[in-house]
């Protein structure tokens, strides 16, 4: 095979002409705009035009008034997207919000005690001698699911005394309405009549402790997940 053959199998030739926009960012000379920057992240490339997109969809969301659905897992309760998600419940921006025991926990929790700032490549054994949690490079100590099962234990006897089953939704909005605090996802929403689904309720330490409750209190308490079904 001849030297010049051989190129060709290296290097295709493009013969058409992409006609999507050009990859570029956003142009900090001049006065600085913020939507201008998002709107550049279309161009930007990578997870960047992901974001871009996002905006795009939540804005003919709204546009469109359609009945907005947030989805989320615990991670971003245990994270400062806590209080965006307050945010966004309080101003309105969604409709339903469909979560994991396990932001409830975090809540609940952090309507009292904050969690901290640690460090990934922290030592499992050492945090351990010290009772304290990690998440990440977020630390939680023991002392704070110390706190939450006597907060929930208090709760458990009002919220099951007229009836001894119930549902998920009802958990959460009336746990909501015990908490004073702003920056809580489940006050803003019991506040604002948004709806908290939580199919695994009895997951993290929320079931455990109702799981303890009813084994030491009351025999005849439960949660009724498919109730949630209708709604």
């Amino acid at each position: 095979m001849k030297e010049d053959e051989s190129y060709e199998h290296v290097i295709l030739g493009s013969d058409d002409e992409l006609t999507t926009a050009d990859v570029r960012g956003y142009d900090f000379r001049g006065e600085f705009d913020f939507h201008d920057l998002i709107e550049s992240y279309e161009t930007t490339g990578f997870q960047a035009t992901h974001l871009a997109e996002a905006v795009d969809i939540a804005e003919r969301m709204q546009e469109e008034k359609a009945t907005i659905y947030l989805t989320f897992t615990s991670n971003i309760i245990s994270s400062g997207l806590r209080e965006v998600v307050a945010y966004l419940v309080r101003e309105g921006y969604v409709d339903v919000l469909i979560t994991t025991s396990g932001a409830l926990t975090e809540d609940v929790i952090k309507t009292a005690k904050p969690f901290k700032m640690g460090k990934w490549n922290a030592n499992e054994a050492t945090l351990r001698d010290r009772g304290i949690n990690r998440l990440g490079n977020i630390f939680v100590p023991s002392d704070r699911y110390v706190w939450l099962e006597e907060y929930l234990y208090d709760f458990f006897d009002d919220f099951f005394a007229n009836e001894k089953v119930r549902t998920p939704t009802a958990f959460a909005r009336e746990l909501g309405e015990t908490l004073d605090d702003e920056d809580s996802v489940l006050k803003q929403a019991a506040d604002n009549d948004v709806p908290i689904y939580c199919p695994a309720l009895t997951d993290a330490e929320v079931g455990n402790f109702l799981y303890y409750y009813r084994q030491g209190y009351d025999s005849e308490v439960g949660i009724e997940i498919l109730d949630d079904y209708d709604s």
